[in-house]
């Protein structure tokens, strides 16, 4: 399972709850179904894409519109109100993930900046501005932030929670496990405990990290979505182990407390995908999609299209990637390792998925950075590159499926075959079916190298 992330919408961890649970006003076409009968290439530009955003309405049990509605009041009647200012710019970044508009993020950058001048020095605000950078994938901004705002209230759990994200991302593991640490110290709920889980999860420790996720769901939150949140997280985590059953429990479970919820949805597709089910795949990525227009989930719509024998239809998702990701970053959001990975994956303009790709590991030095890197020097046939990439992405031990496919892919490109087995045989034995782009992939390279390794001991009798 490849996490897109926070993920694009979702901030940047899985660590993060967010609110992605909108859904489409009635009587009106989803931005997907748009996008879809638009002609190509290039007809809808980034100001039709947001405008299509429009369509979107945020769940039921969302106010947020109603906040943004009477802070804006407040202002218009106090425009010298820093705390209203704050509570705008929370609003904003809370209004993106709810419909997935990147164009809220802005909107969020430019309240906040009036607050700080108003108030240079308040941890509220120099905190709001770090949450926002997260989103936006400053990552180094986002430190520089949350340290500011340490100095001026060092007790805040979710001031440490920005610091720890950002140093996830900037490579600085042993720091981020400090601040994960001492946010659960100090709050022990649903956020603390999902990023203990996450840094697990990196750390090569699934059931450790299932158990951390599994008391953040007992910690539960204040909204339905909290609890689908938590039942995705594990259930991908299950899928990750090859637990299919498992994690289809988790998703209809999140379902069951949340109707619609766009990621247990997909992870419903997910499963039924490695299943060999296509059909009830594309059925539920399309439901998943008729709720938000998700990267990720385009991308893998697309590939369980070509798996089902549809390249037509598959090339109608692929088609959309490039005009939602021009909409992020026209809004100051970085997708240069997701827009790598996805040309990497599938063949596409390589020398600049590979400039993505270095941009992106020099300003965010985590190891899914570095494994992107890799992939991506793989795809373009730098071997030894790739396999000097994969050194950095693999230090942590992390035993995610995807990442040790690449590290086995890359390990055989190099001419090490006893570590692309051993890879290869625990991706194989985590889950087979890791990915629909890739399925049987895995076996056939241990297969020729098996057979390689006999026909070499019988020469040499």
């Amino acid at each position: 399972m490849r996490r897109w992330g926070p993920k694009l919408i979702i901030a940047v961890l899985a660590a993060l709850v967010v609110s992605s649970g909108a859904l489409y006003a009635l009587g009106r076409v989803s931005p997907v179904e748009v996008l879809r009968t638009a002609p190509w290439p290039g007809s809808v530009d980034t100001r039709q894409a947001e405008r299509l955003y429009a369509a979107v309405v945020p769940p039921p049990w969302s106010d947020t519109e109603a906040v943004i509605s009477k802070t804006q009041q407040q202002l218009r009647a106090h425009p010298d109100d820093e705390r209203s200012y704050v509570v705008l710019g929370e609003a904003y970044e809370q209004k993106a993930r709810e419909v997935g508009d990147p164009s809220y993020y802005a909107k969020a950058d430019a309240v906040l900046r009036q607050a700080r001048k108003l108030q240079p020095n308040d941890p509220e605000t120099i905190a709001a501005q770090g949450s926002l950078a997260l989103s936006r994938h400053d990552f180094a901004g986002a430190l520089i932030l949350g340290q500011q705002a340490r100095r001026l209230d060092p007790y805040s759990a979710n001031v440490l929670g920005i610091i720890s994200d950002a140093d996830v991302q900037l490579g600085n593991d042993a720091d981020a496990m400090q601040a994960a640490q001492q946010m659960v110290n100090l709050r022990p709920d649903l956020s603390s405990y999902s990023r203990i889980s996450y840094l697990r999860e990196l750390h090569g420790d699934l059931t450790g990290a299932i158990a951390a996720m599994q008391a953040a769901a007992v910690a539960g939150g204040p909204a339905p979505e909290n609890v689908a949140w938590t039942s995705w997280q594990l259930g991908t985590l299950y899928f990750d182990e090859g637990q299919l059953d498992a994690a289809q429990h988790e998703f209809e479970q999140g379902l069951a407390v949340y109707p619609g919820y766009i990621h247990c949805e997909a992870g419903l597709a997910m499963v039924a995908a490695a299943r060999g089910d296509y059909q009830a795949a594309i059925q539920d990525y399309n439901t998943a999609l008729k709720v938000m227009p998700f990267p990720l989930y385009i991308i893998n719509l697309g590939d369980v299209y070509v798996a089902a024998g549809q390249p037509q239809d598959a090339a109608r998702e692929y088609g959309l990637v490039d005009v939602i990701e021009k909409l992020f970053q026209a809004n100051g959001v970085n997708v240069d390792m997701e827009l790598a990975l996805y040309q990497a994956d599938h063949h596409q303009s390589l020398p600049q998925a590979l400039a993505l790709a270095r941009r992106n590991a020099q300003l965010r030095p985590s190891v899914m950075s570095a494994d992107a890197l890799a992939w991506t020097l793989y795809a373009a046939g730098d071997c030894k590159g790739a396999a000097t990439a994969d050194q950095q992405a693999m230090r942590l031990g992390t035993r995610l499926p995807l990442m040790l496919f690449h590290a086995g892919m890359i390990a055989r490109c190099s001419g090490d075959t006893a570590s692309a087995m051993a890879d290869l045989q625990q991706t194989v034995a985590l889950n087979p079916r890791f990915s629909v782009l890739y399925d049987g992939v895995a076996e056939t390279a241990l297969g020729a190298m098996a057979r390689g390794a006999t026909a070499g001991a019988g020469e040499g009798k």
